[in-house]
């Protein structure tokens, strides 16, 4: 761990050090004393955690943390003073200081520095986790797939834009309604048989016709997989569906042909053989 400590004291950064080292043995800690000093410090951000004095000569606590709040937002900044006064303690918290210790109390120093180090992780894990959210979201929307997500009540809760130009329907006309009336009006047997196979296996995958908004009908290769819910929300189920109406009308079509062929050879082959016998 590695701190930044503003303090013109060197008697009372030494008490400092020592409480800490206690702690965390191998802490690098860096002292600076004036202005120069900690912007200088504040551009180089190798450290984990801010302890600041809150009177300094010619440079003052608030400042400091102005400085900080610009520099580095994400990094605990706790005031460590004996002139800080509650006032101004309570001010220093609304503009963003994690914590407040007086001198006199140097007790509560360390579990202090504790529970901004863990308050800091877990708003960087948070935020890792809201990256990693966007970054899926973004290749969801890019998707050549239509991708939707229900609940068990068959509430659509996402809809991607490729589902927008499959089915016809916008998002903001999907999200929130019965999937079953939206895309399965005309048979919503193949949906609830799909749903019953999901329910047995944890996932599904089929043909089904679903209606577009225009009352048409697409032939979609579905994928259904549930997903597991976070510990404040219910399981969902992801649906990603591959437009196959251009293929199968193809398929139809060399069907067709193949069977035109067959009946063409058939019907050749019989007239051969009743030329035979009547030859």
């Amino acid at each position: 761990m590695h701190l930044l400590h503003l303090e013109d004291s060197a008697a009372d950064a030494e008490l400092i050090e020592r409480l800490i080292r206690r702690e965390w043995p191998q802490c690098q800690i860096r002292r600076v004393e004036q202005r120069a000093e900690f912007q200088a410090a504040l551009a180089g951000d190798d450290f984990s955690l801010i302890l600041s004095d809150y009177t300094m000569p010619g440079f003052d606590g608030l400042s400091a943390l102005e400085l900080a709040r610009q520099r580095c937002p994400d990094k605990p900044f706790i005031f460590l003073s004996g002139t800080i006064g509650e006032d101004r303690a309570v001010e220093a918290l609304k503009r963003g200081a994690a914590d407040y210790i007086n001198k006199d109390r140097p007790s509560r120093l360390i579990p202090a520095i504790r529970q901004a180090l863990v308050l800091r992780e877990n708003a960087e894990a948070r935020r890792r986790a809201d990256g990693r959210l966007a970054q899926q979201a973004a290749l969801l929307e890019a998707a050549r797939d239509a991708v939707c997500v229900i609940t068990r009540e068959h509430g659509v809760t996402y809809w991607n834009a490729s589902a927008e130009r499959l089915f016809g329907w916008t998002a903001a006309e999907a999200i929130g309604r019965d999937v079953r009336p939206l895309l399965f009006s005309k048979d919503a047997a193949p949906y609830e048989r799909a749903g019953r196979e999901l329910a047995a296996h944890g996932e599904w995958r089929g043909e089904l016709r679903p209606v577009t908004k225009s009352g048409g009908v697409v032939v979609v290769e579905s994928r259904w997989s549930r997903v597991t819910g976070a510990a404040d929300g219910p399981a969902q189920v992801l649906l990603i569906n591959t437009d196959v109406t251009e293929q199968k009308k193809l398929e139809a079509q060399l069907l067709r042909a193949q069977r035109l062929e067959s009946i063409g050879t058939l019907s050749g082959g019989v007239a051969h053989d009743l030329n035979n016998v009547f030859s």
